[in-house]
Formats: C-alpha cells, structure tokens, sequence
C-alpha cells in the first residue's frame, strides 16, 4: 500500500493532471503565463453587444466564449482519457501488472463558465448557497460516495505498480507516458497561449468602465434587497468556506445557511434584474476576440495538436 503523505502527492499531481487536460482552471486563480501578450490592446469601444451566445449544461444555461472552441470538450477529454488508460494497461500488462480502470461518470458535471460569475442558477442558489451543487442527477451524498471510490481506487494501488505507471524513481516515463507519446499528447502542457487569452479578456473586462458600472448597478440592487456586496466575485468569496468540514475532511459537506441562501438568492435575482451575465460576458469576448486575433497562429497549432490526439483515441480499442 502507498503512504498517506504519498497517496496526497499522487492525487494532486492527477488533479492537476486533469485540470491541464480540461483548461477547467477559473481565471482568477491561474498562473501567469510566460507567452501572455506582452502589450496590452486599446480598449474596445462602443456599446454592450445585446446577442450573445450560451448553452445548456446540466440544466443551467451557460455563457460561450471564443476560446471554447479551442479546447477539448467534456467529451473529448473522456474519449482521450479512455485511450489513455488502454494504451497505458497493455504496457503495464507488458510488465506483468495492471492499472485501475477509470472511474467514468455517468452524469453531465455542471460547466465551470456557469461560475464565471459568481451564481447564476435560482434552483441551485436556493439549495446550495453559494456552495458548488452536485452534478445533474445526482444527489450529494452521491456524489461524495463517488469522491470516495476515486481516492480508494488510487489508495489502493502498491507502490510498485504506481512506479511502473507514473515513471517515478525508474527515471523514465512510465507506462503513462508511453501511452501519451503514442498519442502526442505534449499539448497538455502548452496551454499557455488559451490560458493567456482567456485571463486577458477576463481582466481587462473586469477594469471596463461598462463592467465596473454594471457591478454598481447589481451593488445597488443587492443593497436594496438587504445585502452590502461591492460586486458578484466579492459576494461569492464572503461565503468561500462554506461547505468545507471543519476539520478539513472530504466527509458530509455542512448545508448552507439561511443567510447565505438568502444572499445567493439575492445575487441571482439582482444579476437578472441588472442583465449582468449577458451584459458582463459581451465585454469580455470583445477582449478575448481582440486577443485572439493577435494570438490565432499559435491557437490554431494548439487545436490542431489535441485534434490529431482525438482522432488517434478514437481508433484506439
């Protein structure tokens, strides 16, 4: 069996592993990239785009953004992962060992965009607060029995084996690394340029005059209704341990409050009343559209590389 300090290190290394391959990293706590544009463009003019462009994912409409279409969707990412463990276990079989299967979902985890913004979604708002909800169909004790076969499915596995796979103190690649050679997958560690972009729009949004005015308007409406917040991001971080077990656990996550329900409900019925994601997500493809245009060469190169990556996983059996 691997040591508990051992079992972290390996879980937050496969988290981050994961959170590469999805691009699913929220802006505000990225880090800065060394291929960020090195100037910043002139700041875009003009009014507040009234169409904008959104989806449904798991019963919440979500706003899209131009740099989506230069990542892998959820489903691309399963259909890579899956290749991924197949090629990975014939090498490991190769060894006279075996990996744990993944533990796929059956369920439509929520977007991370629907948080762009803070909360956005009434049903889930007056359940949940603040607090992140389940994944569609799926309650949260569910879903915390499914967080605990994913620790246990990794817990499990000998030290020999977690060697053999990671490549660590073998000084070589491992089984999982002969598995992403086979399907050129260095572009999950060049993400720098969609990063790049996605933080440009989103900060130079978030210093717009139309946006600074629209966070006083949804200001004053949250004032109104009770609750002193200076913007939506600030309202989301006055609840930012909610949900989390004192004693740092990953068991039965502590109900929301009556007030922080009340704030959140609140937030999404002052972002109606104030038009603010739509209004907000228009500044920001302006920005992000502006960044694009300087960056297209190199975001087209990273699309193309995990596009080839998808069609070579998808002939893998």
């Amino acid at each position: 069996m691997i040591p508990q300090q051992s079992r972290r290190a390996v879980q937050a290394l496969t988290l981050l592993a994961v959170l590469a391959l999805s691009g699913c990293a929220g802006p505000a706590h990225q880090d800065t990239e060394t291929d960020a544009a090195a100037s910043a463009s002139a700041e875009p003019s003009g009014p507040v785009t009234e169409q904008v462009t959104s989806k449904v994912v798991a019963g919440v409409r979500v706003p899209v953004y131009p740099t989506d279409s230069y990542q892998p969707s959820p489903e691309d990412r399963r259909v890579i992962e899956r290749a991924e463990y197949v090629l990975a276990n014939r090498c490991m079989k190769k060894l006279g060992m075996s990996w744990p299967p993944p533990i796929l979902s059956t369920w439509e985890a929520h977007a991370p965009s629907e948080r762009r913004y803070g909360v956005s979604d009434r049903a889930a708002a007056s359940q949940f607060g603040y607090q992140l909800p389940p994944p569609k169909g799926l309650s949260r004790s569910e879903q915390q029995r499914w967080n605990a076969r994913q620790e246990a499915r990794l817990a499990s596995v000998e030290r020999p084996v977690m060697d053999a796979y990671t490549g660590e103190g073998k000084g070589g690649v491992g089984c999982r690394g002969v598995a992403r050679d086979e399907l050129k997958m260095d572009w999950i560690n060049s993400m720098g340029t969609t990063t790049a972009v996605s933080r440009e729009g989103w900060e130079k949004s978030g210093a717009d005059a139309r946006v600074r005015a629209l966070d006083s308007r949804w200001a004053a409406c949250m004032r109104a209704s009770g609750h002193a917040q200076s913007d939506p991001l600030a309202a989301a971080g006055r609840w930012a341990g909610s949900g989390v077990a004192e004693d740092g656990s990953s068991g039965v996550t502590p109900a929301p409050s009556a007030r922080e329900i009340a704030m959140a409900v609140a937030d999404v019925a002052c972002k109606k009343k104030t038009d603010y994601v739509d209004s907000r997500q228009s500044v920001e493809i302006e920005y992000q559209t502006s960044a694009i245009g300087r960056n297209a060469e190199k975001l087209d190169a990273f699309r193309a590389a995990w596009t080839w990556t998808l069609d070579r996983a998808r002939r893998v059996t």
